[in-house]
């Protein structure tokens, strides 16, 4: 592994959280200001993480009275 890997991989294991918490605070302002080329994936991200729980859900739901009845 080179040396840059390495400095790489050392920088990833040692985030902190407040480090994390400052990133994805700069990358939420970005998002509302449409500044970054990542703002779709954002915004597509974050109605994801909502309705794929939520579909799973009434699936399970589903298949459970199905197969239940």
């Amino acid at each position: 592994m080179s040396a840059d890997a390495q400095h790489k991989v050392y920088e990833v294991a040692h985030l902190t959280v407040r480090q994390l918490q400052q990133e994805a605070h700069k990358l939420h302002e970005e998002e509302f200001e449409g500044e970054s080329a990542a703002t779709p994936l954002l915004a597509i991200a974050g109605v994801l993480m909502v309705v794929v729980p939520v579909v799973l859900l009434v699936l399970g739901l589903t298949f459970a009275a199905y197969y239940l009845a």
